[in-house]
């Protein structure tokens, strides 16, 4: 779909993970993208390094192969950004996260009320 179809993406990833997480693998002249690739936010860690900056690791799936927990993604090729985030850490929070503890409370009301219904019935 293009680039309509990237944008897309990325927004959908945003919304629903709260990061776009994506990684450019170039061509083989090096002079421009061949494709680019979606990686699982929920697969990242970020590690801070000596000189206080964040390195991003995706995690390996192919434990077995690598025999390592962690692979350094390259700096320049990929990018993570988080949404709503106020720490100094990168981590983006999901816009639906905050609504959760609302909806807690909420099942705990209808419970009550379909108590008193029940109450007032019999």
């Amino acid at each position: 779909a293009g680039i309509d179809g990237l944008v897309n993406k990325m927004i959908v990833q945003l919304l629903v993970s709260g990061a776009i997480s994506v990684e450019g693998v170039p061509n083989d002249k090096l002079d421009g993208l061949a494709t680019v690739l979606f990686l699982k936010p929920e697969h990242i860690k970020f590690k801070r390094e000596l000189n206080g900056v964040y390195a991003p690791y995706q995690k390996n799936i192919n434990f077995f192969v690598k025999q390592q927990d962690y692979i350094k993604l390259n700096p320049e090729t990929y990018f993570y950004v988080g949404m709503f985030n106020d720490t100094d850490e990168p981590y983006g929070v999901p816009p639906f996260m905050p609504a959760l503890d609302s909806l807690k409370g909420q099942n705990d009301i209808s419970n009550i009320s379909w108590r008193f219904v029940v109450w007032l019935v019999s």
